[in-house]
């Protein structure tokens, strides 16, 4: 996922639980986060919808689909 706001994005599942945050990292100009489809506690997060939320006060939200 790329972007331009340099924020934590946040990973919840479609029944609002935060299942991760990720820090951003800069690629030739381009912010961008990396998930390894664990959750914060280190377990594999299932195939699935799962939402996103750039931590930048926006407050908007984007939808895909994990597929493991």
């Amino acid at each position: 996922m790329a972007g331009s706001h340099r924020a934590p994005l946040d990973l919840f599942d479609v029944g609002g639980r935060r299942l991760v945050s990720l820090s951003p990292a800069d690629f030739g100009g381009e912010v961008r986060w990396s998930w390894n489809g664990l959750d914060a506690r280190g377990a594999p997060v299932a195939s699935g919808v799962v939402l996103a939320r750039v931590r930048d006060g926006s407050g908007a939200t984007r939808r895909f689909t994990w597929l493991r």
